[in-house]
């Protein structure tokens, strides 16, 4: 067997982070090279000879910098489906990055050296003294990521503004670290506890292992007293040699900071009025927390100091976080400084977010009111922005948008034509772009709508997919059973059946979550057992109860294969998937979401609903029964989808309806 190919360095860097991330300490940077390992690099020879292969891999082989090493680490913030943590601006990200690169400048600088010059003799020992790197001079957590909780950052976001409006009960909850954040993290807080704990503050990590260095003061001691200048001087034998900041007084200031802005928070615009609740103060009033005392902060009494800034905070926080606070006020009492001042600031940010939770009908409100005005300049300029030359006209601008809205096939209904012929379009470009292969161009004036249509289209596949479960499921129940057997009447209990689907299929019925190798091959085992339970659940509808367990066929591979080609092939928008199920589906889809928008778009508008369609939960009930494809039982999905869509139509045409019908277009 041919053997396997050695590890490139880069792999090799990337299974040493990955080992390290399971160590007790987290590892900071990688380890850069020495004096002399920069002074053995090889060099170009002069006559520009091609060199041997061997020095031409250990040239290739140099160690990767440290913002390399980083952008490795950056995974992407999670996608928000149903809730809103404020993405880290790129002022934020450059502030994160510029601490990170500050203290690597800053251990660059304080390397680990005598500043006596030792003599030739003893100058080998110098090169036993470790390089080591610093942890961030500054909490993650501060005065900047807590003010993107404010109504003006909010506000200034258009993608938030555009998902708050389709989504009036979109939550806030607070975005989780990356992993490298994480590393950082726990580096600072480790570094935070020496500094309580001891009073030093010059902790390091070993690159190569991640675990945290002894004091560094005590390893110049220990240098010191081995070094014939230092025996002969005694300079440096007492107290620390090294003169690194403090971080304590820099987290105390930073923990005030955001407390002070979650309990006097900046003066609302004129547009969303304090609704002046009880215990918040208003920034012209004194300022509620203790002030820091000008004191040394190695004489500071930081367990006393965090008693007065509870004592403030019980009597000003929701009623939400009253245990975090009775916790804090227990940590406090027993002096606990470095858990208290960790919890102090995740209580700040908590404040921010349950302040902008309080205020989100308010905000829902004035961005549906400024929402044309809004979003229309937003498209027009970002559309006109990507352009080398300013369009003619607003076609040429948008030719996506003219070609979906002018190829529409008419509405069926006379009144509020508009509309209906609005919603129609929505509902066939949202089953065109979740059933066909490629989807179809997305309209610019819906760019800012695009993750709402893929959660929609997702909810579509899904639905689609196990109405193709339920139709096998109710055919496989109604075949023949051999003569000498005796035949009941099928009792489809499919309630229970999609209960079972759900737990032992695929996290996604309609499609893989990804396109990875992995991903396919488990969406493929997670039909497959879906397909053997629905064909096991039919046995059991088609034969008696009675019959024993070992009498009953079992299912042979001939006929899971065939149940599996049925599958994909009924749910892939190929010829013969159209042929099968797609036409039917889509036919289906279009009738029900239009009668869901009947109730759900044409009621918040205030517009009059079609003739005979006044009942929508019998119309809709009849129309799944009717449809013959096993939808009996997605009522409660179709409805969902009607919902969501009906927002969607409503809020687009709220913005668009005037520019579409002033273009003629609609």
């Amino acid at each position: 067997m041919d053997s396997l190919p050695a590890p490139s360095p880069t792999l090799k860097r990337k299974a040493s982070v990955l080992s390290r991330s399971h160590s007790p300490a987290p590892a900071i940077v990688e380890e850069r090279p020495t004096k002399k390992q920069r002074l053995r690099l090889p060099t170009p020879p002069p006559d520009k000879a091609r060199r041997p292969r061997s020095a031409h891999r250990r040239a290739m082989s140099l160690p990767v910098p440290s913002s390399q090493w980083r952008s490795n680490l950056e995974f992407p913030l999670r996608s928000q489906t149903a809730s809103y943590s404020p993405p880290q601006s790129a002022s934020t990200l450059t502030q994160v990055a510029a601490d990170y690169d500050s203290d690597a400048d800053y251990m660059e600088e304080y390397v680990i050296e005598s500043p006596v010059r030792p003599p030739k003799e003893v100058e080998v020992l110098q090169e036993a003294v470790p390089q080591m790197r610093l942890p961030p001079l500054r909490p993650l957590t501060n005065v900047e990521t807590v003010r993107q909780w404010d109504f003006t950052s909010l506000a200034s976001n258009p993608q938030f503004r555009h998902d708050l409006l389709l989504d009036p009960d979109l939550p806030f909850i607070r975005p989780s670290p990356s992993y490298a954040q994480r590393i950082l993290m726990d580096a600072y807080w480790t570094a935070v506890a020496r500094e309580v704990a001891t009073g030093c503050t010059c902790t390091a990590f070993d690159p190569s292992s991640g675990a945290a260095q002894p004091c560094c003061c005590q390893i110049l001691r220990e240098h010191d007293s081995q070094s014939l200048m230092g025996m002969l001087s005694g300079i440096r034998a007492m107290g620390p040699s090294l003169s690194i900041p403090a971080r304590l007084p820099l987290l105390v200031a930073e923990c005030r900071s955001v407390l002070l802005s979650a309990l006097c928070p900046p003066k609302n615009p004129a547009w969303l009025p304090h609704p002046g609740k009880q215990g918040q103060y208003d920034q012209a009033e004194q300022d509620p927390l203790p002030p820091i005392p000008d004191a040394p902060y190695t004489d500071l009494d930081l367990p006393e100091y965090f008693r007065q800034i509870t004592g403030v905070i019980v009597q000003n926080c929701a009623p939400i976080r009253d245990d975090m606070v009775n916790r804090l006020v227990e940590a406090a009492e027993r002096g606990d400084v470095v858990w208290v001042l960790k919890s102090l600031l995740d209580l700040g940010e908590l404040m921010k977010m349950d302040l902008a939770n309080f205020e989100r009908p308010r905000l829902v409100e004035h961005f549906l009111h400024e929402a044309p005005s809004y979003e229309t300049r937003y498209v027009y300029e970002s559309l006109i922005a990507a352009r080398s030359t300013r369009p003619k006209n607003l076609k040429a601008l948008m030719p996506n948008t003219h070609l979906w809205l002018t190829t529409l096939p008419s509405s069926p209904h006379s009144p509020q034509h508009t509309w209906h012929r609005l919603a129609h379009g929505m509902s066939h470009f949202l089953l065109a772009h979740a059933l066909s292969v490629p989807a179809p161009l997305l309209p610019e004036t819906l760019r800012l709508s695009e993750p709402f249509i893929n959660s929609l289209s997702t909810l579509l596949q899904d639905t689609f997919a196990l109405s193709i479960l339920f139709y096998h499921y109710r055919t496989l129940a109604h075949l023949p059973v051999p003569k000498n057997y005796r035949r009941r009447k099928p009792v489809l209990d499919y309630m229970e059946l999609k209960q079972q689907i759900l737990s032992v299929g695929p996290a996604r019925l309609g499609a893989p979550s990804s396109g990875s190798v992995a991903d396919n091959a488990a969406y493929v085992d997670g039909i497959r057992s879906a397909l053997l339970l629905v064909r096991t659940r039919a046995d059991d509808a088609r034969y008696p109860s009675t019959l024993p367990a070992h009498r009953r066929p079992v299912p042979l591979e001939r006929e899971l294969l065939a149940d599996e080609r049925f599958f994909f092939c009924a749910l892939q928008p190929t010829a013969h998937g159209q042929t099968l199920l797609g036409t039917r589906a889509r036919n289906f889809a279009i009738s029900t979401l239009s009668r869901a928008l009947s109730t759900a778009t044409l009621t918040s508008l205030r517009l009059a609903l079609p003739a005979n369609k006044q009942d929508p939960e019998t119309d809709l009930r009849s129309l799944l029964s009717d449809s013959g494809m096993g939808m009996d039982y997605l009522h409660g999905e179709m409805r969902e989808l009607g919902r969501r869509l009906g927002r969607l139509v409503e809020i687009h045409g709220h913005v668009w309806k005037p520019v579409y019908e002033a273009e003629g277009w609609l």
